[in-house]
């Protein structure tokens, strides 16, 4: 049975797919919800705060890739590893290098490494989509003489489709085994509760279609004024309302019965009159502001001033009406541009504050540790990789060690060293004769320079070879002969949880790079040098998410990760034209006059 919860923002689709699941549990029915990624902490302290052990038992929360990466531990069928953002990445600059000869529209970014998760971008769109490489390169056939942009396209799409072979697998892909391969316990005797989509990409569908078919029940939460358009697909809710269209038209090819849609149709979420009348008037069925004060709008000729002006009204809402931080958020749809000011001006007003944002963590330790050690490899020992790699932090040495060679080498920074021979300057400088302190301590120099330079010289495999595979391996035996490993422990022992948290997490990552280029490369002849590229390309596509260091604090976001209950006062910074509401974009390489030539010879 396929359920369809429909209603326009604040009308209480989450808090009724919420009591279903508590009822069902209450009579001793099993629930499984499927929430996106970015709600999955709230939906999980919402939801399991109201369960009692016994009945929390009965219910399962997840997003799709933790269902996908949960089932995979269990099922033979899904053990292949998929590939991450950054590894996509790397296999379409292959792609890319391969048909370097060919390509024209393309032939300027070849090079760039930036450029390759922009096409992937584009695959993952056409994938998700219905267009695998071969169906799509055919489809571009009947238009190549119009696009030249889309007939190459169509060939890196084939060539990087060639190069994943059946070795490798994307994350659209694995969940369509995922639909074919799902364990019982995920289904029999299940009730499917599926909240905060908007659409569904081709592997979720199938999943949801094998949801269909095996559990007992289907509910969907979905965003729209109403389960038909009527604006013939240029309305607000034109593309979740051909969601719906699909959700019913793939319950019907499974024979499963599609119940009468439960519409949502009174706003719930604001208790404030003008807030409410606000929601009215974006809906069309309303207008004019009630005078109670409940919603205030302020102009700003520079973004300090707004900033400060709402730091300052947060704290003049504490001290006087008695909130707390975590009853108060600030969206800000131009975070990035932000940022830096609202930390400096909550930082000085003692503010606790979490942004909620995922990191690039490139520049993380454990990532220039990596890269260091592969720039070594690659270039050999400079002065300046020689210190970053011992100011990483991760190493075996001494601090006061650290800092005395780096003192040195500033002082002859003019001068280029072999690292295999002793250091023979004067600590002091141009000196005619060095003391005898200088003399002792260019001893010691010499003994962290000799430790070091016997790491990376006693591993001559990945100097001469150019298999990827060896050099990788050499790099990860240099890594740990320098103590990193050991390292990360000692440091994670003597931190507070969150940070020593962040630093495994961090170092996993790295880690985990490294693992990802040796699947994707390791059997390739590649230099060292491209090897060095293509490991930082694969690190800057890393990001991690972080989590509040304490409950009470101002919670910051951008308006499509934030979806938080029972905050009395939000506050909307940079409001301005084409940020909030968002300008539509188009993603990708595709353009509107792409797009409606695929379709019309799709069709044709």
């Amino acid at each position: 049975m396929l359920r369809l919860v429909i209603g326009t923002a604040g009308t209480g689709k989450s808090t009724y797919i919420n009591e279903k699941i508590i009822e069902t549990a209450k009579n001793g029915q099993k629930c499984l919800l499927l929430v996106p990624e970015q709600f999955s902490k709230t939906g999980e302290s919402l939801l399991f705060s109201r369960l009692d052990d016994t009945r929390a038992n009965l219910v399962q929360l997840f997003t799709f890739t933790s269902l996908l990466n949960e089932a995979r531990t269990e099922t033979a069928g899904l053990s292949v590893v998929p590939l991450t953002a950054a590894g996509k990445a790397v296999m379409a600059h292959r792609a890319m290098m391969n048909l370097k000869k060919q390509l024209t529209v393309y032939s300027r970014q070849v090079n760039s490494f930036n450029f390759s998760y922009v096409m992937t971008g584009t695959f993952d769109d056409l994938k998700r989509s219905g267009y695998d490489s071969a169906k799509f390169y055919k489809t571009v056939e009947k238009t190549a003489g119009e696009s030249p942009k889309l007939k190459e396209l169509s060939l890196i799409y084939a060539e990087y489709a060639g190069l994943m072979g059946d070795k490798f697998i994307d994350s659209e892909d694995l969940l369509t085994l995922l639909a074919e391969n799902m364990p019982a316990r995920y289904t029999e005797e299940m009730n499917i509760f599926i909240d905060g989509f908007e659409s569904f990409s081709r592997g979720q569908m199938a999943v949801i279609e094998r949801f269909l078919t095996d559990s007992q029940s289907v509910t969907v939460a979905l965003t729209a004024d109403g389960e038909t358009d009527i604006t013939g697909g240029v309305g607000c809710f034109s593309f979740v309302q051909k969601t719906i269209r699909e959700l019913k038209n793939l319950a019907k090819q499974v024979n499963v019965t599609v119940e009468r849609p439960v519409l949502m149709e009174n706003s719930v979420r604001f208790l404030n009159k003008d807030l409410r009348s606000v929601d009215l008037f974006v809906q069309g069925k309303g207008g004019g502001l009630v005078a109670n004060g409940g919603v205030e709008m302020r102009k700003f000729d520079t973004q300090s001033r707004e900033v400060n002006f709402a730091v300052a009204h947060i704290g003049k809402m504490i001290r006087e009406k008695g909130y707390t931080y975590n009853d108060i958020a600030i969206v800000c749809p131009q975070l990035d541009k932000y940022e830096n000011r609202l930390q400096e001006s909550l930082t000085l007003a003692g503010m606790p504050y979490f942004i909620d944002e995922n990191r690039i963590i490139s520049s993380s330790s454990p990532m220039v540790l990596f890269k260091t050690v592969i720039e070594i490899i690659s270039r050999g020992l400079t002065a300046e990789n020689f210190i970053k790699l011992l100011k990483s932090g991760l190493t075996k040495f001494a601090d006061d060690d650290i800092i005395e060679l780096e003192n040195y080498l500033f002082v002859w920074r003019d001068y280029e060293f072999d690292f295999s021979k002793d250091f023979t300057l004067s600590p002091g400088g141009l000196k005619p004769e060095p003391t005898e302190s200088e003399k002792e301590l260019l001893v010691k120099l010499n003994a962290l320079r000799s430790r070091v330079y016997d790491i990376f010289s006693s591993f001559s495999g990945g100097q001469s070879s150019k298999l990827a595979a060896d050099i990788l391996k050499n790099c990860y035996r240099r890594v740990m002969a320098l103590g990193a490993e050991d390292k990360v422990s000692g440091l994670a022992a003597q931190m507070p949880t969150t940070q020593s948290d962040l630093l495994i997490r961090q170092w996993k990552a790295a880690v985990d790079c490294l693992d990802r280029l040796y699947d994707i490369m390791g059997d390739d002849v590649v230099s060292q040098e491209d090897l060095r590229e293509l490991f930082s390309l694969i690190a800057e596509g890393v990001q991690i998410g972080f989590a509040p260091e304490t409950q009470d604090c101002l919670m910051i976001s951008r308006p499509k990760r934030m979806k938080l209950n029972a905050v009395k006062a939000v506050y909307i910074l940079g409001a301005a034209e084409g940020f909030f509401p968002a300008a539509a974009t188009e993603p990708g390489l595709l353009n509107a006059y792409d797009r409606e030539n695929l379709k019309i010879n799709l069709n044709s």
